[in-house]
C-alpha cells in the first residue's frame, strides 16, 4: 500500500486542512500548478485510436483534450449527471465527431440519487449524494451494464473525477477492470469529501481494486491516481 493512504497521512492531511496549510504545502511542492504533473502523465498514454471515458465530464475540459488525442480512428464517451454542467458540456462539444454524450453518471447500481449542484460557475464541485430529500434527483448507471448491453464501447482509458464517489465508480465495473484492453486509469481522490460521507478507507480501497486488477498505480501528487496496466 502507497503510504499517501495510510491512516497517519491522511490523519496529517486532516490537520493540515483545519490549519489551512494543505494549499501552502501544495503551492510549495507543485509550484507550476497541482494538476499539472497529473494531467501531463495520463494525456499522455493516451493514444490514437483510443476509446475513452470521460466520467465526471463536467463542462468538458478534459472531453475536449480526449478527442483531440484519440483522433478520427478513436472515440470518447463523457458522462454528466448535472443538467445544468450537461447542457454546457453539450455546447462546447459540439463540433467534436468523435464524442457522444450521456446526461448520467456511473456508480454501483441503476438507480435514482442525490445531487448537489456546485455553487461555482464551473459546477466543478457538484456531487451525488444518496439522500434525495429536498435534492435534485439523477439517474446512475453500472458501468458493466453499459458494456453488456452494447450501449458504450468497452473503454481502454478511464478517467474518473466525480467529488467522492469514485469508489462506486470503480465498483460499478468490476470485472471489466481486469480487462487487458483497459490500460489506463486516472482518479482524483477526494479525501475531504469521502472523510465527510464516513468513507476514510476508501482511497487505500479504490488503489487496493486496482492492483488486484493487474493495474499498476502511481500517484502523481496527494490526489491522483494513474493506474496503468503494463503490456
Amino acid at each position: 500500500m502507497q503510504i499517501l493512504t495510510s491512516p497517519f497521512i491522511i490523519f496529517l492531511r486532516n490537520i493540515g486542512r483545519k490549519l489551512a496549510l494543505n494549499n501552502l504545502i501544495a503551492r510549495l511542492f507543485f509550484p507550476k500548478g497541482y494538476e499539472t504533473k497529473y494531467e501531463d502523465k495520463f494525456l499522455n498514454g493516451i493514444l490514437p485510436g483510443d476509446c475513452v471515458w470521460d466520467i465526471g465530464a463536467n463542462l468538458g475540459q478534459y472531453t475536449k483534450k480526449f478527442s483531440n488525442k484519440v483522433g478520427d480512428l478513436g472515440f470518447v464517451c463523457a458522462f454528466e449527471p448535472s443538467l445544468i454542467n450537461f447542457e454546457h458540456l453539450k455546447e462546447n462539444c459540439r463540433l467534436l465527431k468523435n464524442t457522444d454524450l450521456f446526461s448520467f453518471g456511473l456508480s454501483d447500481a441503476n438507480k435514482k440519487l442525490g445531487f448537489l449542484q456546485g455553487e461555482d460557475s464551473w459546477g466543478s464541485n457538484s456531487q451525488i449524494v444518496e439522500s434525495k430529500n429536498g435534492r435534485d434527483e439523477i439517474e446512475v448507471r453500472k458501468g458493466s451494464d453499459l458494456i453488456e448491453n452494447n450501449i458504450v464501447k468497452s473503454p481502454n482509458v478511464l478517467k474518473i473525477d466525480v467529488e467522492g464517489h469514485e469508489l462506486e465508480v470503480i465498483n460499478g465495473l468490476n470485472n471489466y477492470l481486469s480487462e487487458p484492453s483497459l490500460r489506463l486509469i486516472g482518479i482524483e481522490v477526494h479525501f475531504e469529501i469521502l472523510k465527510e460521507k464516513g468513507m476514510v478507507s476508501a482511497p487505500a480501497m479504490i488503489q487496493k481494486i486496482l492492483e488486484e486488477k493487474g493495474l499498476y498505480v502511481e500517484w502523481s501528487d496527494p490526489s491522483h491516481i494513474v493506474a496503468f496496466r503494463n503490456t
